[in-house]
């Protein structure tokens, strides 16, 4: 009986000990710096990756004050008369920077009518400047024009007309870059009701004419050799028309404000400020 009973305690403690040592085994590894890494890695379900990522320093520019200038058709001119989505994006990339804005867009006009009043006081809405060619700017965003075609639609005349203009932008000692602004869409091009509501048939002829002028927009950045301002690529379907995400619905045509926000944001990841 005691004989018995001996082996009986012998086998509790020996499966109490195994299990002890199969419990150990699975909740305690046996190399801790593993479990450490692995329980390290999550913190409220977020990878410490994104915890411990160091955050982008703010740029450090040479001087305090920057002026710029927009000049352009509406495009430029729905921007605001403070360009305030632009002024947004960069206070928030150069907290501290003074940025003073100028918009000199006025709507329906074409690049011949842009490039002849180049050297004019202008006046528009809220807006009275001292001609452009007369501010010492340190950038100058150049609209490209290419939403008002001529008529009838002549690519090389727009391409030599916006290459003029670009000369004379380049004559001063601002930094120049050109913009090419969002791809037009096709269906529903100037629908709403603040738009032109044009026939289908003039409104597809005018999206796929400001395309075609948009594609220019490249070539004349190149050969003048100025940086470009690219929405246009960015905001195509397919390699063609416009996303209607970045078009205003109320007039089918201008940015809406997402497009608006985007452009700005495009327009201070481009810019270099000496």
């Amino acid at each position: 009986m005691i004989k018995k009973t001996g082996r009986f305690i012998f086998l509790f403690f020996g499966v109490a000990i195994f299990a002890s040592l199969v419990v150990q085994y699975f909740l305690f590894p046996t190399h801790p710096e593993v479990a450490k890494k692995d329980n390290a890695s999550k913190v409220a379900g977020v990878s410490t990756e994104r915890v411990s990522s160091i955050p982008t320093p703010t740029p450090k520019l040479a001087k305090s004050e920057y002026v710029i200038a927009a000049y352009g058709d509406s495009m430029i001119d729905t921007m605001g008369e403070k360009m305030e989505y632009l002024q947004k994006q960069l206070q928030k990339k150069y907290p501290g920077v003074i940025f003073r804005l100028y918009n000199y867009g006025i709507g329906a006009q074409n690049v011949e009518q842009g490039l002849a009043r180049w050297n004019a006081s202008f006046k528009n809405r809220e807006r009275s400047f001292p001609p452009i060619s007369t501010l010492s700017l340190d950038v100058i965003i150049l609209g490209s024009y290419a939403y008002n075609p001529f008529n009838p639609h002549d690519l090389q005349k727009y391409r030599n007309t916006l290459s003029q203009l670009a000369q004379k932008a380049k004559e001063t000692k601002a930094k120049v870059y050109l913009l090419a602004e969002i791809a037009p869409i096709y269906d529903g091009f100037g629908d709403g009701p603040k738009g032109p509501n044009m026939s289908t048939e003039s409104a597809h002829m005018q999206a796929n004419n400001i395309r075609e002028q948009l594609e220019q927009v490249v070539n004349v950045a190149k050969k003048q050799k100025i940086a470009l301002i690219d929405m246009f690529s960015i905001t195509q379907l397919n390699g063609k028309y416009g996303n209607r995400y970045y078009t205003n619905p109320d007039d089918g045509v201008h940015p809406s404000e997402f497009g608006q926000e985007a452009t700005a944001e495009m327009i201070v990841k481009t810019v270099k400020f000496k």
